[in-house]
């Protein structure tokens, strides 16, 4: 996965209002359906990374964990985010095909 095109692509949907971030507000757009790709700290604890875990895969939402702890707060400029997750499938196709390379 390459982070610096990751970077641009997050930092892009964040400013173009196309992602949801924080727990409770993600956790809401899984259970609704309006999630396409679910985005996780590793630095995230236990309990998120379980509860986050298991939404996904009930709800059959792609789960991608990031590979360095504490980017996810760089890129989107805001303190304590731990995951993030994008409504626009756009920015959903393009992650997921970052995954995959």
């Amino acid at each position: 996965m390459d982070l610096r095109k990751l970077e641009g692509l997050i930092g892009l949907a964040v400013r173009a209002r196309k992602c949801i971030q924080g727990s409770e507000a993600c956790a809401q757009g899984i259970r609704t359906g309006k999630v396409l790709v679910l985005l996780l700290d590793p630095s995230a604890s236990a309990n998120t990374r379980k509860e986050f875990s298991n939404l996904c895969s009930n709800y059959c939402c792609p789960l991608v964990i990031l590979p360095e702890a504490g980017w996810l707060e760089k890129v989107t400029g805001t303190t304590n985010r731990r995951v993030i997750a994008f409504s626009d499938p756009g920015f959903g196709q393009a992650i997921l095909k970052m995954k995959e390379d």
